[in-house]
């Protein structure tokens, strides 16, 4: 079992203070040069995290993101936390009656399960030398997709121009 102590709940509030803060800040100045300010929270998440920070200065990303099981816990509960809240949020402004009219249930996915899934038609430099089972790559394209839907729900509430 882990517990918490002070330093935890310390590193903690630095981390939510340092990624909402950036976020907010750099998505109001995105908004001003008339970009999505969702843009500016994804880039914020990939300088902070392993891709850039992580490699440009290995030591503050450990000490600010470090691989205690506790810190990641906590930090993962409140981003699960904040996924849900904002399905819950996007589920409740969700029209039906347009949702309806929009076709039947899945009409999308029967594209994208007819499509390469398994890597055909892709450039063999592309595609790994072991093949993908279509179920394995069904299910990785299945997420990707359904990690789009956050940026495809923001952006047009980002851009609008009375937002």
């Amino acid at each position: 079992m882990h517990y918490w102590d002070e330093t935890n709940i310390l590193l903690f509030l630095v981390q939510v203070a340092l990624l909402l803060g950036l976020a907010r800040g750099l998505g109001e100045v995105f908004r001003r040069w008339g970009q999505p300010s969702i843009t500016a929270e994804i880039l914020v998440g990939v300088v902070l995290g392993p891709t850039v920070l992580g490699r440009v200065a290995p030591g503050f990303h450990a000490m600010l993101f470090p691989d205690d099981v506790t810190q990641q816990t906590m930090l993962d509960t409140v981003a699960w936390l904040g996924i849900l809240f904002f399905l819950l949020k996007t589920g409740l402004e969700t029209s039906l009656v347009t949702a309806l009219r929009q076709g039947p249930p899945g009409a999308g996915d029967r594209l994208e399960r007819s499509g390469p899934a398994d890597g055909r038609g892709l450039p063999a430099g592309v595609v790994s030398a072991r093949p993908v089972p279509l179920p394995g790559a069904h299910a990785g394209g299945s997420r990707g997709h359904a990690t789009a839907h956050p940026a495809g729900y923001r952006l047009p509430h980002d851009v609008a121009p009375n937002a």
